[in-house]
């Protein structure tokens, strides 16, 4: 397997959940920290029986958190900053709710993948939340594209005052590990950091549709 289809694959890892109950069974521990983002990692027990782990980043954005939204709403902004992201399509999109169509680059001999999600923006009190989850039948599916039909997670923007905001993800890695971990998780790393920093970037500088 050659660095970028690992780099892609492991990408996609991230972004497969299930509906099963979660128990905690570890302390948020944090794994890698950029200058701008750190990354944590806790120990949960799925189902009653598959050990795996929770994902989170963080980091401070200075922007307000509708300009932070928008980057999630609209295709061309979703193409700067998610990795592995070739095209990306947004569907019936409204104040509060869109839906997206990606299609992820994945080199051969791999069989490309795509993922529909739906978006719901919540709005608090003291805070934005972003409930994502995968609607795999809302389109029929393309030839030479594997559908991902789990994946289900949250983004949460906290306004911090004086212009500051922050920004949390969180979501449960599923899979069967095409590698071991001390493989996969430097590269896991890396691309989750790259992705949140693009995030930064496009919320703090001028950028347009």
């Amino acid at each position: 397997m050659n660095f970028k289809a690992m780099k892609l694959l492991t990408l996609l890892i991230l972004f497969i959940d299930t509906n099963a109950s979660i128990d905690v069974i570890s302390e948020w521990e944090t794994k890698r920290t950029s200058e701008r983002v750190e990354l944590q990692y806790r120990w949960v027990i799925v189902g009653d029986t598959l050990k795996t782990r929770q994902i989170k980043s963080m980091f401070m954005v200075k922007a307000k958190p509708s300009r932070i939204v928008e980057n999630f709403r609209h295709a061309k902004f979703l193409e700067q900053w998610a990795l592995g992201a070739k095209t990306c399509t947004v569907f019936d999109r409204a104040d509060d709710a869109w839906i997206t169509h990606t299609i992820f680059d994945i080199p051969p001999p791999f069989k490309r993948q795509d993922l529909i999600a739906e978006y719901r923006l919540e709005r608090h009190v003291d805070r934005y939340t972003i409930c994502f989850t995968a609607l795999p039948d809302y389109l029929p599916s393309e030839k030479g594209l594997k559908r991902m039909k789990h994946y289900t997670g949250q983004w949460e923007i906290l306004p911090l005052g004086n212009g500051y905001t922050e920004v949390k993800y969180l979501t449960t890695a599923f899979s069967k590990h095409m590698a071991p971990r001390f493989i996969l998780d430097p590269i896991m790393q890396r691309l989750l950091i790259e992705s949140m920093e693009n995030l930064i970037k496009l919320s703090e500088h001028e950028r347009r549709l």
